[in-house]
């Protein structure tokens, strides 16, 4: 799991096309993913093995309190992010590394 959240005041505007890789709007913030860092380094399964991802949005009616951090244990700061979700969108990617 790697998980990103942004601030209520934090927006990307319309007119953007994406955000470079290692970077955050302002007011974002990354939590500790599985591997207990606070970062994403995307999909990397074993040579010749197909792993499905899972990638979901939530919407969340609140910010996330300042006390969630690069500190705090994955599912701790995923079970925040279901409380304070309103909706959720998923992606299921299936991939494969050659």
């Amino acid at each position: 799991m790697s998980t990103r959240f942004t601030g209520s005041n934090s927006e990307s505007p319309p007119s953007a096309h994406g955000i470079s890789a290692h970077h955050l709007l302002p007011g974002a913030r990354e939590a500790l993913n599985d591997f207990g860092e606070a970062t994403y380094d995307g999909p990397c399964p074993p040579h010749g093995s197909t792993h499905r991802y899972e990638l979901t949005l939530y919407a969340l009616h609140a910010p996330m309190p300042a006390s969630f951090d690069g500190s705090t244990p994955p599912a701790q700061t995923l079970q925040e992010i279901k409380r304070r979700a309103f909706a959720s969108a998923t992606l299921v990617a299936p991939y494969t590394r050659h």
